[in-house]
């Protein structure tokens, strides 16, 4: 059987087939734009690579409990069935039929492979990269063919409040013999005795800046399911001021029940880029009240957009924010902080500008090209 080689294979922990988190946009965006400058790019997977890992440890019971694996494995056999070019005519049924309004044709052209074991000896991939600590486990021991393999890190993925249970197996993760690449400051003063890669993580500016320059009396703000996105706190802190806020409509926009949501905020559950585009488009202030970020992509969506960003001071945030001058900062938890952040641009129109059109511009910094530039930087020496 004929070798087939491949410039760059993102290790997957899952296939996604509904709107992708912030950290699989991104893998998404790098794999479309590298395939655009002639690389070739592939996805691999494992139904049950690290479920085998856990057991094999002797963690069964864990590995049971890991199943966010059920829908994984179910599809994950199934694939295993399945001739790889009938295996990407399936993914993108699923996703047309559940991934609703989201815009998955960047990733039409990239191959998903299914490993179903350790092992395929026709397939040579240059750079193989785990793109989280589930998958670093899996990349590891994998032997096929390759030149480098590396470890993608986007967040502190040993935080309990992230991981869970399984969140001590994401420390030991980090002691692979893998090349670490990191988004952030923060990442990189932990890993710093490693010496790791670090790239911009950046939007794609012609896709979130909006056409609409007419700004309106709008506070916009995620509202997640998630508890470290913090939607409590921002309900929290906005109800404080609400009295305060009469002139102003308060929009909220995410995966929250809509149950959870006070009648008092507009609310626009799981929505499509394009029409949150035109909610950062006329919104004068944007606030992330998240406990944990990777990196925060919306603060910078919504500074491509010119609003001016409240945001949390979430592990890494010192990577492109700065208090007072291309946002306001609070430290996580604080409510009466983030209630005070709002009042204050509010009541300082001047602030307000200052801030906007700071964070136009480190939208402009953390662009989209700046970030697959970075990571062609890494790979570069691989490319024939």
């Amino acid at each position: 059987m004929r070798e087939r080689t491949f410039d760059v294979g993102f290790f997957l922990d899952s296939i996604t087939y509904r709107l992708p988190a912030g950290g699989d946009q991104v893998i998404f965006r790098i794999s479309g734009e590298l395939m655009k400058r002639g690389y070739k790019v592939c996805f691999l997977f494992s139904p049950d690579g690290f479920r085998k890992y856990l057991t094999e440890r002797g963690d069964k019971k864990l590995a049971i409990q890991n199943n966010d694996f059920l829908y994984k494995i179910i599809m994950g056999e199934f694939y295993k069935f399945l001739p790889e070019k009938l295996t990407g005519l399936a993914i993108r049924l699923q996703r047309k039929i559940l991934g609703g309004k989201y815009d998955f044709s960047i990733t039409d052209h990239i191959p998903t492979i299914v490993m179903v074991n350790d092992n395929k000896r026709n397939l040579y991939v240059k750079n193989i990269i785990a793109t989280y600590f589930r998958t670093a486990f899996i990349v590891d021991r994998l032997k096929i063919k390759c030149n480098r393999k590396l470890y993608l890190i986007q967040n502190r993925e040993d935080d309990p409040s992230l991981s869970g249970k399984i969140a001590p197996y994401a420390t030991e993760a980090y002691n692979l013999n893998l090349q670490k690449i990191v988004i952030n400051r923060g990442l990189y003063k932990r890993f710093e005795k490693d010496n790791p890669e670090m790239i911009r993580i950046g939007i794609d500016m012609d896709r979130w800046r909006s056409k609409n320059t007419r700004k309106e009396n709008v506070i916009l703000f995620p509202l997640r399911r998630e508890k470290y996105k913090g939607a409590d706190i921002i309900i929290e802190a906005l109800d404080k001021i609400r009295n305060e806020l009469k002139g102003f409509k308060l929009i909220g926009f995410g995966n929250l029940s809509k149950e959870n949501v006070p009648d008092w905020i507009e609310f626009h559950r799981d929505i499509p880029d394009e029409d949150l585009r035109e909610l950062y488009g006329k919104s004068r202030i944007f606030v992330l009240p998240s406990r944990a970020e990777g990196f925060g992509l919306t603060n910078l969506e919504a500074m491509a957009n010119e609003c001016a960003v409240i945001s949390t001071k979430f592990f890494g945030y010192d990577t492109y924010l700065v208090d007072r001058e291309n946002s306001l900062l609070v430290e996580t938890e604080d409510t009466q902080g983030m209630s005070e952040a709002v009042l204050s641009l509010i009541k300082d129109p001047e602030l307000m500008e200052r801030i906007s059109k700071n964070g136009l511009n480190t939208a402009l910094e953390y662009s989209q090209e700046n970030m697959v530039n970075d990571f062609e930087r890494i790979i570069k020496t691989q490319k024939p």
